[in-house]
């Protein structure tokens, strides 16, 4: 010992010791760096901060239309630095080729500007989708099944950990407030750093979820599991949006559920699967009862504010439009103008996930939802029943399932730079992986 110390204080500065040692410092940096980009980058990718980046007032109305160029900058930058970090990926090809079905919404926006109103806006907002799908293909060829689960999650704490810090030091942004020229009656109800209360609240009650669910798994300490629960329940309640409430719930109760089927025995589980659908399929013959109590146990409309007479009116301008509809983004705008003028209710989007992409693709993008669900459906099925992985193995599939939910009262398949074309984007590139390499992948540090 005493001669390796006297060798180490006797070699020139800028040795061979000292220079074998860099590459190993650097690669530690390489990896923290890499670790802050996909969660700061994750968090941006869910809409935080998209009022203060664009520099919007909240009291001044704004056109759905109308966008930033220093958002896009932003944007742009993680977009460019996902495809670099995917393409030094081990098996980035097989990958991309075996992930596919992520694409067939970003490539139907993009086509859809040869038809659309107004075909620059409807090619932004394209690229907006494009760039959230391949950041969560990134994120997940990155790093491992388990750990790309625990970047998504650290990542959506820490956006509402921002949320909280946001109200408090910054409550006129923070807060709903009276003055805001946009609903203005859910004053006093949390946004943090999201646009909107149901925003955060949709985040939160996610967050909420899967923390209960995979808590053990992302985080080390007991301690850090229960405030991430105290921060995730904090925001949901504070955000006061049924549809949030109702996200904990039904993540909650889907994991739960995909758990109790991978805990039991090999051969038991696809009856128990089978079971599972066959009581949800039960369950569906009383949907109309089921919605009325949630509505009411949720403060919420029986229109769902207004929703439903808004899907009524929607329909009626499909006759022209069933095969390729009006194009992405701008499509809608063309029509939700008149409808505005008929009803009063100016909504940025349909509410409805399905309805959106009927309005953007017609048929075509009917069939495309149906390909890429029913291909995501089949893989997470296919892992749940399988005797690999831990529990983690039911995170994908509790997305699809929560997403295919999610969509029947808000518009998430489509909504670039939101929460969950990025899921979605994630969940089926962690089922690609685990085929193609296992759990192949450099680990997150802890």
């Amino acid at each position: 010992m005493q001669r390796l110390t006297s060798g180490i204080a006797n070699r020139p500065r800028g040795g061979p010791l000292l220079r074998a040692s860099r590459p190993k410092k650097l690669a530690r940096w390489s990896e923290a760096g890499r670790d802050f980009f996909f969660i700061i980058g994750f968090v941006m990718l869910i809409g935080a901060f998209t009022l203060q980046i664009a520099g919007v007032d909240p009291r001044v109305t704004r056109q759905f239309s109308e966008g930033s160029l220093v958002s896009q900058m932003i944007m742009g930058f993680i977009y460019l630095i996902s495809i670099l970090l995917f393409s030094q990926t081990s098996q980035a090809l097989a990958t991309l080729v075996r992930s596919w079905p992520i694409f067939l919404f970003p490539m139907l926006a993009l086509m859809s500007a040869l038809w659309a109103p107004e075909p620059e806006l409807t090619v932004r907002r394209s690229i907006a989708l494009f760039g959230t799908s391949l950041f969560g293909l990134a994120l997940g060829s990155t790093y491992t099944f388990r750990d790309s689960l625990k970047v998504a999650v650290r990542a959506l704490v820490l956006a509402l950990i921002l949320s909280m810090l946001w109200v408090v030091v910054f409550p006129q942004i923070g807060i709903h407030q009276a003055s805001d020229a946009v609903e203005p009656i859910h004053a006093g109800k949390w946004r943090g750093v999201f646009a909107h209360k149901n925003a955060l609240g949709a985040v939160a009650g996610f967050a909420f979820g899967v923390v209960l669910l995979y808590g053990g798994s992302v985080f080390s300490s007991t301690l850090h599991r229960l405030a991430a629960i105290t921060v995730t329940a904090a925001c949901l309640i504070f955000a006061g949006s049924g549809t949030g409430f109702a996200t904990a719930i039904n993540v909650a109760i889907i994991g739960s559920s995909m758990r109790l089927v991978t805990a039991a025995r090999f051969d038991l589980r696809l009856p128990l699967l089978l079971v599972f659908a066959s009581t949800a399929g039960l369950l569906s013959f009383f949907a109309n009862n089921l919605e009325a109590i949630a509505l009411e146990a949720l403060g919420k409309d029986p229109d769902l504010t207004g929703r439903t007479l808004y899907w009524s009116y929607v329909l009626p301008f499909m006759s022209d439009h069933w095969v390729l509809g009006y194009g992405y983004f701008s499509g809608f705008l063309s029509i939700g103008a008149t409808i505005a003028a008929i009803t009063g209710l100016d909504f940025g989007s349909t509410h409805n996930g399905y309805l959106d992409i009927l309005v953007s693709f017609g048929l075509i993008g009917f069939i495309a939802g149906t390909l890429y669900l029913g291909w995501l459906l089949f893989r997470g099925t296919g892992l749940i029943l399988s005797s690999r992985g831990g529990v983690e193995k039911t995170f994908p599939i509790c997305v699809v399932f929560h997403t295919i939910q999610f969509n029947i009262v808000e518009s998430g398949f489509l909504a670039g730079n939101s929460l969950w074309p990025l899921l979605m984007a994630l969940a089926a590139t962690m089922l690609v992986r685990f085929d193609v390499l296992g759990q192949g992948g450099p680990r997150v540090t802890d």
